[in-house]
């Protein structure tokens, strides 16, 4: 996002404008993921970049986001921490190595990708293989 103490960075940088955006901008997403993930019957999910965690809502019965802005991890834990009685779980992590004490049955990296470095895209692709059986 270029200079980090720019007023966009800033600006974007507050979970509750950040997630504000997103659902204006992107508000049928977690609709058409949802078709996808029920036809392929999966029941834990990693989110790499969830940001404000709106993803966490997909139907799966365990949810994990890992985002590096702790700013942003607070907010989901506020907002999405007991969701639905389902089992959710958020973590500021580095997605370049993804620790996480069970296998996931998939992952999925959304609205961030662009936002990251080709190297990294190699290292945090390569780290959620590790971690998950497919990659959505």
């Amino acid at each position: 996002m270029g200079d980090k103490s720019d007023f966009f960075h800033d600006f974007f940088n507050n979970p509750w404008i950040f997630n504000t955006v997103r659902d204006v901008i992107d508000g049928g997403q977690v609709r058409f993921l949802n078709k996808i993930i029920s036809s392929l019957n999966i029941n834990s999910l990693l989110d790499v970049g969830c940001g404000t965690g709106g993803f966490s809502t997909i139907k799966v019965n365990n949810y994990t986001g890992i985002d590096y802005n702790p700013k942003f991890i607070d907010f989901c834990k506020e907002k999405y921490g007991n969701y639905k009685n389902k089992k959710t779980a958020f973590y500021v992590m580095d997605a370049t190595n993804i620790k996480l004490e069970e296998v996931v049955d998939a992952s999925i990296i959304i609205n961030t990708i662009h936002l990251i470095s080709d190297e990294d895209v190699v290292k945090i692709l390569t780290s959620m293989n590790k971690i998950s059986t497919r990659i959505i």
